[in-house]
């Protein structure tokens, strides 16, 4: 009976954590981007967390036109240009301006 016990209660913890592996691999469900009507190819990008960076600049980040970053506390800030809008460099600055199509 206690062999039975032990084996019912490792094996409910080992399928917990399958499942908690498996669920961090999903895409995120509360996605923002849902329900846009013009898809792009970068709704897949995942910015870095906690990228160390030196002094306040901004950048829009290369070959990912919709996304810029800028350096917060020494740590890079990623945002997001709205809607049908992309990243524009002007020296240190970023602009998000309209696409023309």
């Amino acid at each position: 009976m206690h062999f039975t016990k032990n084996f019912v209660f490792c094996f409910v913890l080992i399928m917990a954590l399958i499942q908690t592996v498996f669920a961090q691999n999903r895409p995120d469900n509360n996605n923002d981007q849902k329900g846009r009507e013009d898809d792009d190819h970068n709704d897949r990008f995942r910015p870095p967390r906690n990228e160390v960076c030196r002094g306040g600049f901004q950048r829009c980040v290369r070959g990912n036109d919709q996304w810029y970053r800028e350096c917060f506390r020494g740590f890079s800030v990623y945002h997001r240009c709205p809607r049908r809008s992309i990243c524009v460099q002007q020296g240190g600055r970023i602009r998000c301006v309209g696409r023309r199509f």
